[in-house]
């Protein structure tokens, strides 16, 4: 009998026990444990409700709803549950690693570094414990520590490709493209089907001027499955990078479908209007750079490069008209 038969009978049999004593809150709570081996998430936490209902003392029963919250990326209630539980005394340190996870998926890194804190030292094999705790000290900006637990984590489990991104997002935070680039490159050899391990190195070749490479990568992003969001980052960064390569045609013609994207927010739509005006100011299309420029400024009036553009362009137009009427007003004496 396989496991998944195993645990149908005991939900079976927990059932048929409900059924004649509607206050069995055994039946209930292993009922749950059945769901919850199951994935059955939504069932388990109805069952563990029932179970808390009946017997609301036994901080085992919140700890198991809690991973299910947890499971369900229902962070808020599954912190609320492992809190709980500790307070019914529950002295399972594993519930610190799991509510320290909570914490940092709802960006309260300070408490996450204090539940990591406690978990660490009572399983220092567990490596997804640093690589989060890393995670939550580069948010705080504390890059060292950060980087010390991710390499803890990496050092014990070297071939998580994610692991390895989360690395050089903080070598990205702190400054270091090259190092972030070698860490999206590990992670792209251990799973080249991750559309964000491309676009990201992408980014950090655009920061290192390897244009060309940074084009490769952006066209990878839109070769596969990606996201709206991924796409257009990768438009308008191919734009910039074939604008830095005098590329200008091509430039314009990426950023023009970036623009013309739907649901593109208003931060990169300004980017992209201004990235398309420098690449026609750079053509010498002038009306065509001002119209660009104008729209990136009704988004970001405070766009101070883009203020600068507009006024030169303006200028050279100014300066274009006078030297026209100038010339005609010779030619008539």
């Amino acid at each position: 009998m396989s496991n998944r038969e195993d645990l149908e009978r005991i939900i079976s049999e927990c059932t048929k026990a409900i059924r004649l004593d509607k206050k069995n809150d055994m039946a209930y709570f292993q009922r749950g444990f059945a769901y919850t081996q199951l994935e059955q998430y939504y069932r388990a936490i109805s069952d563990f409700s029932e179970t808390i209902n009946l017997n609301p003392k036994d901080p085992a029963v919140f700890a198991l709803r809690a991973y299910c919250y947890f499971s369900l990326e229902e962070y808020s209630r599954a912190i609320l549950d492992y809190s709980k539980s500790f307070s019914l005394g529950s002295k399972d340190m594993a519930l610190y690693y799991y509510r320290g996870k909570c914490y940092f998926f709802i960006e309260e890194y300070k408490k996450a570094v204090e539940d990591l804190n406690k978990a660490i030292p009572v399983f220092p094999d567990n490596y997804d414990a640093y690589i989060w705790r890393g995670c939550a000290y580069g948010k705080l900006g504390d890059y060292d520590r950060a980087l010390k637990d991710l390499n803890k984590g990496i050092s014990i489990e070297p071939n998580e490709p994610h692991y390895y991104a989360y690395r050089a997002y903080v070598y990205e935070e702190a400054n270091r493209p090259k190092k972030a680039i070698k860490d999206y490159t590990r992670a792209i050899n251990l799973d080249d089907g991750q559309v964000h391990f491309y676009l990201y190195r992408g980014r950090n070749y655009l920061e290192t001027d390897q244009f060309e490479k940074s084009i490769e990568d952006y066209k990878r992003v839109l070769e596969m499955d990606s996201n709206i969001d991924c796409e257009i980052e990768a438009y308008i960064n191919l734009g910039c990078a074939y604008n830095n390569l005098d590329e200008f045609e091509e430039g314009i013609k990426n950023l023009t479908l970036a623009i013309e994207m739907e649901d593109i927010e208003e931060a990169a739509l300004a980017t992209a209007y201004n990235n398309r005006g420098e690449c026609y100011m750079h053509l010498k299309r002038y009306k065509e750079a001002i119209k660009d420029f104008e729209n990136s400024l009704k988004i970001d009036p405070q766009y101070d490069k883009v203020i600068n553009c507009l006024e030169k362009c303006r200028l050279i137009l100014l300066n274009r008209s006078m030297i026209s009427k100038l010339a005609k007003k010779f030619k008539k004496k």
